[in-house]
C-alpha cells in the first residue's frame, strides 16, 4: 500500500508544473465571473469528472501500448 501511495504522490508532484494551479484558478475566476456559486460548483465538478475520465483512458491505453 505504501508503494502505491508513493507512486501516486510522485505522479501528482510530476503533474503540478503542467497543471499550474495559480494560473488555472485565476483563469477560472475570470471566466466564471457572471456565474452563480451553484453554477461554478457544477462547472468544477463537470471539469473534474472529464479530466479524471481522460486521464484514466490515457493511462489504460498507454498500458496497452507499452505491454504490446
Amino acid at each position: 500500500m505504501s508503494d502505491l501511495l508513493r507512486i501516486v504522490g510522485l505522479g501528482l508532484i510530476a503533474l503540478l508544473p503542467l497543471v499550474n494551479p495559480l494560473t488555472t484558478v485565476a483563469l477560472f475566476l475570470g471566466l466564471s465571473g457572471g456565474m452563480s456559486p451553484a453554477q461554478r460548483r457544477s462547472q468544477i465538478l463537470r471539469a473534474s469528472v472529464y479530466v479524471f475520465i481522460i486521464m484514466s483512458v490515457t493511462w489504460y491505453a498507454g498500458q496497452l501500448v507499452m505491454d504490446t
